[in-house]
């Protein structure tokens, strides 16, 4: 008789909890369940969302201008953790590229190239961008060089990746 009266009084106590909480959840006019792709619509503009499109928000999360802002400015403070944090993988070492640019005159190319100044390389399996700088010069006895710095980053899904750079002459 005791058990009996256990089970039952179990069964009452979680068919209260159950009875509940689905009238709390359907009672609160505050709680909206809202689907991934409308959440991304209305974080990325507020002001008219019809006027924007399913692609157009999903574009829109990605800056890869500024983060080439970013990139240059941890290249022209010397910041090491700053370059690497664009780094693809552990293979880039950000305190040679650093040291590449201590060039003046590749320092400075960098500081007046713009986003849309890095060049697309479709050739491969994904679209690269390049950052290219060549100087040409000529030592004391008349002997001529050439000096190059190519950064090649790719649009990754966080941001812009550094993949590869290349510092010849």
């Amino acid at each position: 008789m005791l058990k009996k009266r256990t089970y039952i009084l179990i069964l009452g106590v979680t068919a209260s909890l159950f009875s509940c909480s689905e009238a709390s959840t359907e009672s609160d006019p505050t709680v909206e369940i809202e689907s991934p792709k409308e959440a991304v619509i209305e974080q990325t503009d507020s002001e008219d969302p019809e006027t924007i499109t399913e692609d157009e928000a999903i574009s829109s999360r990605y800056h890869y201008d500024e983060d080439w802002e970013v990139f240059k400015t941890a290249v022209i403070n010397k910041d090491i953790k700053g370059v690497s944090a664009f780094a693809s993988s552990d293979n880039i070492d950000a305190e040679i590229l650093i040291d590449a640019f201590s060039d003046p005159d590749f320092l400075a190319a960098l500081k007046k190239a713009t986003y849309e100044d890095l060049e697309v390389d479709s050739s491969g399996d994904e679209v690269v961008l390049v950052f290219s700088c060549a100087m040409e010069g000529s030592d004391e006895e008349g002997n001529v060089y050439e000096s190059g710095l190519y950064l090649y980053f790719t649009q990754g899904e966080t941001g812009l990746l550094l993949e590869n750079f290349l510092a010849a002459g």
